[in-house]
């Protein structure tokens, strides 16, 4: 299990006017949680056929 909580939390819709998502890379954004969980789930059971992976609406990236 991991814990996971913003830094900042003020301003983030104007950043994201400012910037565009698709311009900035995975490992920048804050959905890299999901691929690091993934990725740490199936390396510590070894056997990625019995791992289910199960994640909210924010967990829909093209990278996972």
């Amino acid at each position: 299990m991991k814990f996971w909580t913003r830094k900042k939390f003020k301003g983030r819709a104007q950043l994201k006017k400012k910037i565009n998502p698709t311009r900035v890379p995975i490992e920048k954004k804050e959905s890299v949680r999901w691929l690091d969980n993934l990725r740490q789930s199936i390396e510590r059971l070894r056997q990625p056929e019995r791992c289910i992976h199960i994640g909210d609406r924010e967990s829909d990236i093209d990278e996972l």
